[in-house]
């Protein structure tokens, strides 16, 4: 006999609510639940994928231990935790808290593990932390360093007259807040909804995406040319009047810096460049800048691309100018349920520019921390230098660095040089392939799990506590008590903090200390983690489809004093990255083509893709190309091709599609693998060989190119 319960997905950022139904402890169906208040039924097919995710044959059903000779063998989890801990004792015993690292994939972000391994990793005195987001959005951090930002944020889709969506593409990736406004589960009908009620939306992309055909302007403009872009709105803004003066006087400095800096940016120059036509860059200022309420915000495809850091430093200041956040008199939709509320008066947090201070690199003493991260761009090197300090441990939580970092000929030596690599994964992944132990975790309807970390992504107050539907199989390791067990073999006192994104663990006011004898109940560390909540956890828990409470908008308020802070629009390194914009950047010769980033519906990441109703659609992932450009090419009934860069070269099913700019090609990441194939495997094409390591690394957060890579596409 079946039964039906409540919870949410948790394959990305929308975390729509779904009910399962369940049989002998096993997901035998799944379906939106139209009683959760926030997606109302909606749900899309990454989460009918997570039967596969959980019932798959090629789940890990136990942990695992590589031999010497390289194959693995099963171990239990209190005798893994037993030689993990003995193993990193010896390790810092002989060269110090340094030599341990920590990297966070995208499916540790929102469980227990992230805070407890924060405490962790302060304990042992360690810097070493990286994640994802130092490989796909990191330009973000740094304009928050450079430029400042206001933590009212911007607006959304439920109350902005225009949104300028960059980079990104939310109706398939389900990721639009914060960062552009638009809500994350149901995308498409709330960009409907707000056009209805006169939202204006302007699309900046290279390919006519799923949100660009509901846009009711579309920028089709190459990979890395958005600094360009937003420099020639900028001139326009300024030059015609079309900004918000009073806030720029109020709330921003550097404006003059600002006004001569894109004094260059003509839209004839701009126009020609991009190849667009004045009148349309003129209509996308004019719309912008003399708007109500106007936001503009990027996704990955921006931030993975050529000069990244300068593309959302210019987008954040033509914001800032035309006065795109929320600001006094304004009311916040979401003050923030679990993280107890946002402040309601507006204020600035200026910049920082933590990257200056220590700690430092090992491996390039110019790079230092943001975020309390060190970039994901130099890990390689952090493991091979020369320093004493050098990584010789580390611990993976659910992600994929091998694959995702890309240059294989260089991140495939640096991890196998390593003295301990222990990975958190459900699947035999490339990084777990290398790794000394695999711990085989509970998967999410398996675990006690709450909606804190995307608190700031819902479009009005909500919070959802998930217990687990399912009983985990005997032979798993829930991640967070890896972290306890491990924190309890090296003699830690593991605290439990809020789980703030980005905020280092000695930042936050103290927390709850766990027991760490006796191993504690994952629902009281849920409970602990939202003692700030503007709810009881006894509400949350009473309502299993998520709870929505009526709470008094908080309407934001002008500060009493002006405290001196501002967003410093241009900053002199800036200045310096924008005058070399100037010379003009265009593919050719041997590597005409730039090749892009595409997202899938059905797969998150490197997540999904084996999943049986992905593989259905798409055996592989194909190159997707124009027409005309498959045509100018001589490519007219090729099946497979080589896509070439100067770093390497993969092979690719090749498919026609109208929608990709002409110039442009697409693939998408984390298909096919970095370590050499298995015979007669169909993975897909591994874009990481694609990528350098070794050279173009952009200062500050050494971030390589990932997107508007140069590629030529030739017959196989």
């Amino acid at each position: 006999m079946s039964v039906k319960k409540k919870t949410y997905c948790r394959n990305c950022g929308a975390v729509c609510g779904i009910e399962l139904e369940v049989a002998a402890n096993r997901v035998i169906a799944v379906t939106g639940d139209r009683e959760n208040p926030e997606s109302q039924g909606y749900f899309c097919v990454k989460g009918l994928t997570s039967m596969d995710f959980h019932n798959g044959e090629d789940r890990l059903l136990a942990c695992r231990k590589r031999e010497a000779d390289g194959s693995f063998v099963d171990i239990d989890g209190e005798s893994l935790i037993d030689e993990v801990a003995a193993k990193l004792r010896e390790i810092l015993d002989a060269h110090g808290p340094r030599s341990v690292a920590f990297f966070n994939g995208t499916h540790g972000y929102g469980t227990l593990s992230m805070p407890l391994t924060k405490s962790l990793l302060h304990s042992i005195g360690t810097p070493n932390v990286f994640s994802t987001m130092t490989i796909d959005q990191s330009a973000k951090w740094i304009n928050h360093g450079r430029m400042g930002l206001v933590p009212t944020w911007k607006y959304s889709d439920l109350e902005a007259d225009v949104l300028m969506v960059v980079g990104n593409n939310p109706i398939v990736s389900h990721m639009g807040k914060p960062w552009t406004g638009i809500r994350n589960n149901a995308a498409g009908r709330a960009i409907r909804e707000a056009r209805k009620r006169g939202m204006k939306l302007i699309v900046v992309d290279p390919r006519i995406t799923e949100t660009a055909r509901n846009a009711d302007i579309h920028l089709q403009i190459n990979p890395g040319d958005d600094a360009m872009l937003f420099a020639g709105l900028i001139h326009l803004c300024i030059n015609n009047g079309w900004y918000d003066k009073a806030f720029c006087e109020r709330y921003t400095c550097q404006f003059e810096e600002l006004e001569r800096a894109v004094e260059p940016f003509t839209p004839e120059l701009v126009a020609k460049r991009l190849g667009l036509e004045q009148a349309r860059l003129r209509e996308v200022a004019r719309l912008f800048g003399t708007a109500k309420k106007a936001s503009c915000g990027s996704g990955t495809g921006s931030n993975m691309s050529r000069n990244s850091n300068l593309s959302v430093q210019m987008l954040e200041a033509f914001n800032a100018i035309c006065g795109g956040f929320r600001k006094p008199g304004d009311e916040v939709p979401n003050p923030g349920l679990l993280s107890g509320g946002i402040p309601p008066v507006f204020s600035v947090i200026p910049a920082n520019r933590t990257w200056e201070a220590e700690p430092k690199a090992v491996s390039d003493a110019s790079i230092g921390q943001t975020y309390g991260e060190f970039p994901t761009g130099i890990l390689a090197d952090e493991i091979t230098s020369n320093s004493p300090d050098r990584i010789r441990a580390l611990l993976v939580l659910g992600g994929n660095p091998v694959m995702a970092m890309g240059d294989p000929d260089k991140t495939v030596p640096a991890f196998e040089s390593l003295d301990l690599l222990v990975t958190v994964d459900p699947r035999m992944t490339d990084t777990a392939r290398l790794s000394h132990y695999v711990v085989a975790p509970a998967l999410p309807y398996e675990r006690h799990d709450c909606t804190m970390i995307n608190d700031a992504s819902y479009h009005r107050p909500f919070a959802q506590y998930a217990p687990p539907a399912l009983t985990p199989p005997p032979g798993v390791l829930p991640d967070w008590e890896l972290i306890w067990g491990i924190a309890k073999r090296l003699g830690y006192q593991l605290e439990l903090k809020p789980a703030i994104f980005g905020a280092s663990f000695s930042s936050l006011p103290d927390g709850y200390k766990l027991d760490m004898e006796n191993k504690p109940e994952p629902e009281h560390l849920i409970e602990e983690m939202c003692r700030q909540s503007l709810v009881s956890f006894d509400e949350l828990k009473a309502h299993p489809s998520g709870y929505a409470p009526e709470i008094e908008p908080v309407v934001i308020r002008e500060p009493e004093e002006d405290d001196g802070a501002r967003l410093s629009l241009m900053p002199e390194d800036v200045a310096a990255e924008l005058a070399a914009e100037l010379e003009e950047y265009r593919p050719g010769g041997e590597f005409p083509l730039l090749l892009s980033t595409r997202r899938l519906l059905e797969t998150m990441n490197g997540s999904f893709r084996d999943a049986g109703k992905t593989r259905k659609r798409y055996a592989v992932n194909p190159l997707f190309m124009h027409p005309d450009d498959i045509e100018a090419h001589d490519l007219e009934g090729a099946e497979k091709v080589i896509v070439e860069s100067r770093f390497g070269k993969v092979s690719a099913a090749l498919r026609k599609d109208p929608t990709m700019k002409p110039g442009v090609v697409a693939l998408t990441h984390m298909w096919g693998s970095a370590l050499d194939e298995a015979p007669n495997t169909p993975l897909g094409s591994y874009t990481g060989r694609l990528v350098s390591l070794r050279e173009g690394l952009q200062t500050i957060n050494a971030m390589p190119r990932y997107s508007g890579v140069e590629v030529s596409v030739s017959a196989a």
